[in-house]
């Protein structure tokens, strides 16, 4: 398992391999890029645990995502691509792919991500740093409960210096006991639906997960 530390130095080795292409200019694009990016990731690894799970049920699993788009196979170090070719790939094949998925139920993940991907843009110039970029991604394991916690947390001191771009970009970072206390009043439960306007980055959410040790985490107002 990887230590909060070692998290907090790849995610910084990839903020200084973004901020070196020409394609950025400041923290909030970096941080986009880099979003965009962890989420493929985190999204193959709960395929991973999906697929695992059927498999113990007996059952056979469908992937949500065609092959060739699964973060897995088109970051492959043997045979993914890189340079041009990858950025042009991702420009013109992967993320308008991503963009134009439809769920086939309420709630399918599919709907997800074509939501967040109708409103990405690939602002990495370099496919070269792009690949430098996925290679460092590829250290981070969100199948590992407390590596994912951990993230969360590097994660909200990246948007916290998000400021340097030009401001705060309308951020409100709850305190975290205040975040807790509301939690525990709440007491969601599994299966209930919350109605939150303002989730922002979701930090309520990841916080009423329960996670041992879990200390709050931030919302975002705009």
């Amino acid at each position: 398992m990887t230590s909060k530390s070692q998290l907090t130095n790849i995610i910084n080795q990839c903020c200084d391999i973004l901020r070196t292409d020409d394609g950025i200019t400041g923290a909030w694009q970096y941080t986009e890029a880099l979003s965009w990016l962890l989420y493929l990731k985190f999204f193959d690894d709960k395929e991973r645990e999906r697929k695992s799970q059927a498999k113990l049920e007996g059952d056979e699993y469908h992937p949500f995502l065609k092959k060739e788009y699964q973060w897995s196979v088109w970051t492959d170090v043997k045979h993914g691509k890189t340079g041009k070719e990858l950025s042009k790939w991702i420009n013109d094949d992967l993320i308008p792919y991503l963009a134009s998925l439809k769920g086939m139920k309420e709630g399918d993940p599919r709907d997800i991500i074509s939501a967040i991907f109708k409103n990405t843009q690939n602002r990495v110039n370099s496919g070269f740093l792009l690949k430098d970029v996925i290679e460092k991604i590829q250290q981070i394991h969100f199948d590992v409960g407390e590596e994912a916690f951990a993230i969360s947390h590097i994660y909200e001191d990246l948007l916290r210096n998000m400021g340097e771009g030009g401001g705060n970009a309308g951020e409100y970072y709850t305190p975290r006991p205040l975040i807790k206390t509301m939690i525990q009043m709440v007491d969601p439960k599994i299966g209930e639906t919350i109605y939150d306007p303002a989730c922002g980055t979701g930090g309520f959410f990841s916080t009423s997960a329960s996670i041992p040790g879990a200390k709050g985490e931030n919302d975002r107002d705009s």
